[in-house]
């Protein structure tokens, strides 16, 4: 069960850091002229996109962190 946790947590971690890398990227590079609102706009959205992993990685391993280490045996039992 631990090991199906581990490993939905890192698919949660990879699609936000995919939705992240595609937001700066669209911002930085697709749009030519971009404002400071979009600009926060951005960071607002990428927030609410790291907020539910950060929360599920403390419900289930009890640490705020966006990448969970490897379990190793000693944890799983």
């Amino acid at each position: 069960m631990n090991d199906l946790i581990f490993k939905f947590s890192r698919l949660i971690s990879f699609v936000t850091f995919l939705c992240i890398t595609t937001s700066l990227y669209l911002l930085f590079f697709v749009k030519k002229n971009y404002s400071e609102y979009d600009l926060v706009w951005v960071l607002i959205l990428i927030a609410i996109c790291i907020s539910p992993l950060l929360i599920f990685n403390w419900v289930y391993f009890k640490k705020i962190t966006l990448w969970i280490e490897i379990p190793n045996d000693k944890n799983l039992k």
